[in-house]
């Protein structure tokens, strides 16, 4: 499978970031937790992902990874990339 957003946070305009609060039921309706062999997590910086992370593990799901640093270093390494 390619690859899928959905959202941890969303933002009203002129209002701050917030917790999307379906954002392990929207994954759940994607992928499973007893059917996923293991599931990459991205975002810009890796912070956000790290937190998704977190919150998927303690829904139970196994085998996340984090990208560690986030595309941004994921770049700087010279990783190949597509940016939309």
């Amino acid at each position: 499978m390619g690859a899928v957003s959905i959202p941890l946070h969303t933002q009203s305009p002129g209002g701050p970031l917030v917790l999307v609060p379906t954002f392990v039921d929207d994954v759940q309706a994607r992928f499973p937790a007893a059917s996923t062999e293991g599931i990459l997590l991205g975002c810009r910086s890796g912070r956000r992902s790290m937190t998704a992370a977190e919150m998927l593990a303690a829904a139970g799901y196994k085998g996340l990874r984090n990208v560690a640093g986030g595309f941004l270093d994921w770049e700087k390494e010279g990783l190949a990339s597509s940016k939309m």
